[in-house]
């Protein structure tokens, strides 16, 4: 008698322990499809993309993630950009977009300075903004979103140097305005002074149009 009590006891445990882990597990995926329901928009919210040279091929790969992004949210994009390489054009773009006062802003920065106050007035308006790409460390955006660039540099340096045979003058054609530019540029500089004795920068240019 007192081990059929003893059994009767260790099934009622157990049968008290399914049932904790079965309500704990529906509990659980309650919560996270309450959480994936939570991260979605409203079809009324816009979220502009801002590039420089907005006819670029580079940027078609961005954009796509923007829409796929969008389209998965249940929210609504709109790509806008400077037409030239001019940092002055894509402020007033910028300006632009922050009268239209839309849902947020992703922006690729010309220049990490220039486009500070802007980018600033955005944020300070309450549009999120968030970097990708070319940084403007200094301003209030939200967030960054890129390579690391100097470490690109490094790597374009060892490549050189295996296609050089580790020896030889190597010039940079730059964007010397551009943050990732000026990264990638000292991230090669350094790697062939300290890694590459015969090897040598012997010149950085600017990158023109059409060159």
């Amino acid at each position: 008698m007192k081990k059929l009590a003893i059994i009767y006891v260790c099934l009622i445990g157990l049968f008290l322990l399914y049932i904790y882990r079965y309500h704990f597990e529906i509990s659980h995926l309650r919560l996270s499809s309450q959480e994936e329901t939570a991260f979605q928009g409203q079809p009324n919210e816009k979220y502009v993309m801002i590039t420089f040279q907005s006819g670029m091929d580079y940027w078609k790969r961005c954009l796509k993630g923007f829409e796929d992004a969008a389209e998965e949210l249940n929210v609504s994009v709109e790509y806008r950009g400077a037409t030239q390489y001019d940092v002055n054009e894509q402020v007033t773009v910028l300006e632009q977009v922050i009268a239209r006062k839309p849902a947020g802003i992703a922006i690729s920065a010309i220049n990490p300075t220039a486009l500070t106050k802007t980018i600033n007035k955005a944020v300070e308006k309450g549009i999120p903004v968030v970097l990708f790409d070319s940084n403007a460390s200094g301003s209030k955006a939200f967030s960054f979103l890129g390579t690391n660039n100097y470490n690109a540099g490094v790597t374009a340096a060892h490549e050189m140097a295996k296609l050089l045979g580790n020896k030889g003058n190597v010039g940079i054609i730059t964007s010397p305005y551009q943050l990732n530019h000026q990264e990638r540029t000292r991230g090669f500089v350094e790697t062939i002074y300290q890694k590459y004795p015969q090897m040598h920068v012997v010149a950085v240019k600017k990158w023109e149009r059409g060159c």
